[in-house]
């Protein structure tokens, strides 16, 4: 068991090496060998911090540690391998060797420390796996551009695209201009994508907090820096063109960009972007508020790429990430490997609430399991964002309970039961079909005239919404209330104008078409398409919304203090109750029901 500021330290071999005892059989085949030692934090000791992928344990190579065989997994024993220096030991902070992964207590104590092992190292190498498929090309193509570009937030003018094409980009054209070349570099791009490296959630902690930090694919490296600024001139440049047009210019440079882009765009992209670019927006945001309910929401919901990050162990879905939110330490001895996920899942989502953040609610819906607490969100599962915006955002637009905040003395005996104050609005009086769109397909014609039409037909059975305003109305619902003069700085017509475009454009089209790719309605498709499964519905007194695809005929309408969307709850028993999830309801999503008439209830979630 380590003592407190200690940690455990690789020596690794070098290639020259050669063991005492390697005459023997047990070593005849072993390449990698290396001692370990215990040292203090205090003062700082030197050592580089190996980011990488476990595996999924099948097909283990053998190496020596000290006078041991030890087994461990293909990719780590492939990285060692790679590393050894040739003359002298390379000291190294490896978990799966360095810390005890039979003791539980030495475990959750060191994963404690992640963060400051990897942000205090010499240096950190994000071993990405051995070369192959081109790799080694493809990190010589983004050092080309990395080297030659410049981080910036700014998109692309006229001239600035015209020196990204003939100073940033000049080392990789000649490549590309050949279509089989174009096509080998493409596939070989999506190929380093999908490594699992990036696709590992640890990951995310350990190249974020890195002071100095390197990506190894096989023997061929790139700095952070170079990586960074090389996704991100081709990010701005994709921003660029799409706003042209292809079809449209006969600029022989636009013509180029487009072949640029289109070898570079991949949908898989995103995870080795997703990483990259959290490092750059943690590195900028150590002062800012960063807390562990943002941290969770940015890193663990789903994204139009359906990118659900990895890990063996469901608790580290949380221990992972914690290490990144500067109020951890109000987590004092909440990482303990002894508890069990639905434990370590329903302290966190507890104590989240007990700091304000009522609306980590909204991340809970079905299907889950039986065993978890309807009010704790199952990070196991791939997380939507919810319907009516992500209330971690600071410019969330609703605010349902208008200025109130949760009391927060409200306990229970139950562990599993959550006590909140709110206000009933209403039942449910019917519902429409599921709407379940495909994120990374096309809208369905007539799902989408469909869904269209249910909620049409609510808003015309509602007293509460006026004739003259159905249109608007249906056309604010259909997307939970995206507030198109905040996206687009434009006035509210234009969610009602995009609606009628688009219904009618169905409308005329047949049942495999969906329009042009780019239009200027494109904004609203998107905003339909990536809505998390939902179902229209009315309540009894005529409030039309969305809301969780499992609602039920008299489902209740709450809405807690100090959140800031409505949600479904339903009765189970007498005096407790279920949460179903969160909902869009029209006309109370700015704290127009907030009065000082109604009476405020507390009500048991379990």
């Amino acid at each position: 068991m380590l003592g407190q500021n200690e940690i455990r330290l690789l020596r690794l071999k070098p290639r020259c090496y050669q063991h005492p005892q390697s005459h023997l059989e047990r070593f005849q085949n072993i390449a990698i060998f290396c001692d370990t030692e215990v040292v203090s934090r205090r003062p700082r000791p030197s050592y580089t911090a190996l980011s990488y992928a476990w595996g999924d344990g099948n097909g283990n190579r053998s190496i020596c540690v000290g006078n041991t065989i030890l087994t461990v997994g293909i990719n780590l024993e492939a990285a060692l391998r790679e590393l050894r220096a040739e003359q002298d030991d390379l000291v190294l902070w490896v978990d799966q060797l360095c810390i005890n992964q039979e003791d539980e207590e030495e475990k959750s104590q060191q994963v404690k420390e992640m963060r400051n092992i990897y942000a205090q190292a010499t240096h950190v190498i994000a071993w990405v796996g051995e070369s192959a498929d081109n790799s080694d090309l493809i990190l010589k193509h983004f050092h080309s551009i990395g080297s030659k570009a410049s981080r910036s937030t700014r998109g692309l003018t006229k001239n600035s695209f015209r020196h990204m094409m003939n100073h940033t980009l000049t080392g990789i054209l000649p490549s590309l201009l050949d279509p089989e070349s174009r096509q080998m570099i493409s596939i070989a791009f999506q190929k380093f994508c999908r490594r699992p490296y990036w696709r590992r959630l640890w990951v995310i902690q350990e190249y974020a907090v890195a002071r100095k930090l390197e990506v190894a694919c096989g023997n061929a490296r790139i700095s952070n820096v170079h990586l960074l600024r090389a996704l991100d001139a081709l990010a701005r440049l994709l921003d660029y063109l799409e706003d042209l047009g292809e079809q449209t210019s006969n600029d022989a440079l636009v013509r180029l960009g487009f072949i640029v882009v289109k070898t570079f765009n991949t949908p898989f992209s995103s995870f080795l972007e997703g990483i990259v670019t959290r490092r750059y927006q943690y590195q900028r945001s150590k002062s800012t508020d960063n807390c562990l309910f943002k941290v969770l929401i940015s890193s663990l919901v789903l994204e139009s790429d359906h990118n659900h990050p990895e890990c063996s162990d469901p608790r580290d879905r949380i221990f992972s990430l914690l290490g990144l939110a500067n109020d951890a330490s109000s987590f004092d001895g909440f990482l303990d490997y002894s508890s069990s996920c639905e434990d370590v899942y329903t302290k966190a989502t507890k104590h989240m609430i007990d700091q304000g953040y009522v609306d980590i609610l909204s991340y809970c819906h079905f299907p889950r399991d039986e065993c978890m607490p309807s009010w704790v969100p199952d990070w196991r599962r791939m997380t939507f964002a919810p319907l009516a915006y992500d209330p971690w955002r600071d410019k969330c637009a609703f605010k349902a309970s208008g200025n109130t905040s949760q009391d927060r003395k409200i306990t229970s005996a139950d562990p599993k039961e959550l006590r909140l104050s709110g206000i009933m609005v209403d039942t449910i009086k019917n519902y429409g079909s599921a709407w379940i769109s495909d994120w990374l397909g096309k809208l369905d014609v007539q799902a989408t005239l469909k869904y269209f039409n249910e909620i049409e037909n609510f808003c015309a059975q509602s007293q509460r919404i006026d004739q003259k305003q159905e249109a608007l109305e249906a056309a604010q619902i259909a997307i939970a209330g995206l507030d198109p003069a905040v996206e687009e700085d434009d006035d509210e017509d234009i969610a009602a104008e995009s609606y009628q475009r688009l219904r009618n454009s169905f409308e005329n089209s047949t049942a495999s078409e969906d329009g042009p790719i780019y239009d200027e309605d494109t904004w609203y498709r998107r905003a339909l398409q990536f809505l998390r499964p939902c179902r229209p519905f009315i309540s009894s007194s005529g409030f039309v919304g969305v809301g969780p695809i499992d609602i039920e005929v008299g489902d209740m309408i709450y809405i807690f203090l100090g959140g800031l969307v409505p949600y479904i709850v339903r009765e189970r028993s007498s005096g407790v109750y279920n949460l179903v999830g969160e909902a869009y309801v029209h006309g109370i999503m700015y704290g127009e029901h907030m009065t000082s008439a109604l009476m405020i209830r507390n009500i048991p979630l379990k």
